[in-house]
């Protein structure tokens, strides 16, 4: 099989759990009624341990990592110098800004939006990015045991009450917990998945095109296509295709419809000196099996059932060997990507993968090396 692979967000599958994306423009029109949305912003912040667990690989010993130890620390923030910016899912979408007070509470009226995916961000002043806000559900976990997260849901009532919305900058989230979401009865006000109705279906293949605004702070275009033939480009490139499909399943728990999402591109023009907008990301995935990319059981262990797509419910299966285009040699691969040839241009340490749970009781995978390896950790 060639070398090619699917991306996919969240480890393997991304689901969207009680919610589904935007309309088809031809569906646009179907009535909804306006969404009241409230809350109070809490300042918290996470420790240093546990936000340097969630951006890096942890390539490094448990003792290295004692130095970014220690207790939670308190956040001050001015709310007053931030907003909050919520987005439908709507072709095309509609946009709705309000203010937060000095105590953090905050309330706005999105027209047409009960049922609909709805999208919350925290701005600066300058209307930079401050936080996203997404949900939390601990009673559905996901593939590594923490509570699922959804960054875009709906809702069913059109009076909703988010609660307390923890607001920590250092890993750029503003925390909702699902169970606090209540309507003006009290009742649970996230809406299911079956309560959106004609849920986008994103697949095809697709190009990629660089922005046609001013990128926040920190964020980069698309690269040229004659940037990255030379090695130089570390994202997609402008005319890049890439081939997404939507994959349909069914929550193990009360048998609702969730989505997935698989992103496919051509890894053979992903090469140095290769042309990546001559790719052809369908063939990749044909190449590939045309999987869900999912054992029964590892789907099983995300709540999903994917055991509609018959025998193409499974996991991918990767190439044997591999030969580099400009030495010519061949490595037999095992494990999907351990080459025969890999070598170190250091002395090699006594690796090995570990489980970690961080100060703010998430569990991590993490990679460590020294006298430590064996067994879990607690930091």
């Amino acid at each position: 099989m060639k070398s090619n692979y699917a991306i996919f967000a969240a480890g393997i599958l991304v689901l969207a759990m009680g919610s589904g994306c935007g309309k088809k423009a031809a569906d646009a029109a179907a009535a909804s009624t306006d969404l009241t949305l409230s809350g109070t912003m809490s300042a918290t912040a996470t420790s240093s341990l546990a936000r340097y667990a969630r951006v890096s690989s942890l390539r490094v010993g448990i003792d290295d990592l004692l130095p970014y130890g220690g207790a939670l620390s308190s956040a001050a923030i001015d709310f007053t110098a931030l907003t909050l910016s919520c987005v439908t899912s709507d072709i095309p979408p509609v946009a709705v800004t309000g203010v937060i007070t000095s105590a953090g509470k905050f309330g706005l009226i999105v027209p047409s939006a009960v049922n609909k995916a709805l999208t919350c961000s925290v701005l600066d002043a300058g209307g930079d990015l401050v936080a996203s806000m997404i949900v939390q559900n601990a009673a559905v976990p996901d593939m590594n045991g923490n509570p699922s997260v959804n960054g875009s849901p709906a809702f069913s009532s059109e009076t909703v009450a988010l609660g307390t919305v923890s607001l920590d900058t250092t890993i750029a989230d503003a925390i909702v917990t699902h169970s606090q979401i209540v309507d003006g009865s009290g009742a649970s006000a996230v809406a299911g998945a079956a309560a959106v109705t004609a849920p986008f279906d994103p697949t095809g293949t697709w190009t990629v095109a660089d922005v046609d605004f001013t990128l926040s702070k920190g964020e980069e275009g698309a690269c040229a296509a004659s940037t990255a033939r030379t090695g130089k480009c570390h994202g997609p490139t402008v005319g890049m295709p890439l081939y997404l499909k939507r994959l349909v399943g069914k929550n193990v728990s009360d048998n609702s419809t969730v989505y997935g999402l698989q992103l496919w591109v051509d890894e053979s023009k992903m090469q140095d000196g290769q042309d990546p907008t001559a790719g052809d990301p369908h063939a990749a995935m044909v190449a590939c099996g045309d999987m869900t990319g999912m054992t029964s059981a590892d789907a099983a262990k995300a709540g999903v059932d994917l055991s509609s797509y018959g025998t193409k419910n499974g996991a991918f299966t990767f190439s044997s060997s591999a030969t580099f285009p400009r030495s010519g040699v061949t490595a037999t691969i095992t494990d999907g990507y351990k080459l025969s040839t890999a070598t170190s241009e250091h002395d090699m340490q006594a690796c090995g993968p570990k489980a970690v749970t961080g100060l703010d009781g998430l569990s991590k995978n993490v990679f460590v090396c020294g006298p430590d390896t064996a067994g879990a950790a607690k930091c």
